[in-house]
């Protein structure tokens, strides 16, 4: 499967100005929907909650649509099902403002769902990363909201990750306006600590993360404790492992940061067993959590 070989939904012949408020002012809001192989087709992985956050979104950044949440499950399982695919894809859903206006725009948004292959990677075979603390603080709330999934939040994360690059490292992570750590660049942080699993809480401007969100459900089957609690930079040193959660990234691990290693610096244990388990759910090959699959 190639990425040119799947259509897109949305006007194919629609021209999106070079001045419209999305090119210029990336006044848009989007959702990444996993799409996962099953023995008995395609797992749409938590399609709901994401349109709802999608929907939430939009809301919050007062962008005018015409969509319900039933109209947007429609679309995109009618859209899946036309698309015929062999394995593991990644939608990218959109309400981009196409029209010329400015950041003011009140132009309703148009949808687009745009496919690409994307292989899901188990923490073995994606290796623990090296991540550093960067100089870039988190957006807060009281400026550009973290809830809000749009385009022009992700500008603060590029410019983390490219300070993470140039320094040597794989990820950045971000301390937030009150000195506690938020998250990293478009993923949530987990720490691992005999068997507490510690992340900073929603207020700490993280995105309300919809894998993170999984792996709070799944922390009582795996005999583990979930702590939501500020944390401070010193404490992501004292951690026996972490990892990194969100729908790209799915379960990253994290093998330094600040070139402190945890362990040996490779796949944890514990990591390693939160990854087969959401691969056993995202695969539909548990009960488990089965009310997050829709198979096709």
């Amino acid at each position: 499967m190639t990425n040119q070989k799947l259509k897109i939904y949305g006007d194919n012949n629609k021209k999106i100005s070079i001045m419209s408020s999305t090119a210029q002012f990336a006044l848009n809001v989007f959702e990444g929907i996993r799409i996962y192989k099953t023995k008995n087709g395609l797992n749409i992985f938590r399609a709901k909650d994401h349109l709802k956050r999608l929907l939430e979104s939009a809301e919050g950044l007062f962008l005018n649509h015409d969509y319900s949440l039933e109209m947007l499950e429609n679309i995109l399982y009618s859209f899946v099902e036309d698309l015929n695919l062999e394995g593991d894809t990644a939608l990218r859903v959109i309400l981009a403002v196409t029209d010329e206006g400015s950041w003011s725009s009140s132009n309703n948004a148009n949808l687009f769902i745009v496919p690409s292959s994307r292989p899901h990677m188990p923490s073995i075979q994606i290796g623990a990363k090296r991540l550093c603390v960067v100089k870039w603080q988190r957006i807060s709330s009281l400026s550009m909201p973290p809830h809000i999934k749009c385009g022009a939040n992700y500008i603060n994360s590029r410019l983390g990750f490219f300070e993470a690059r140039n320094k040597g490292f794989d990820y950045p992570i971000f301390i937030n306006s009150r000195g506690f750590v938020s998250e990293s660049s478009g993923a949530c942080i987990v720490l691992i600590k005999d068997k507490r699993l510690m992340t900073p809480p929603v207020d700490a401007d993280i995105l309300n993360s919809i894998t993170r969100d999984c792996i709070k459900n799944m922390a009582s089957i795996l005999d583990l404790e979930w702590i939501e609690k500020d944390l401070k930079k010193g404490e992501l040193l004292d951690a026996d492992e972490a990892f990194l959660c969100g729908t790209a990234a799915e379960i990253t691990p994290i093998g330094s940061i600040d070139d402190k290693l945890f362990g040996n610096g490779d796949v944890g244990l514990r990591t390693q067993k939160i990854s087969d388990l959401y691969e056993k759910i995202v695969r539909n090959q548990t009960t488990v959590f089965a009310e997050w699959n829709h198979e096709i």
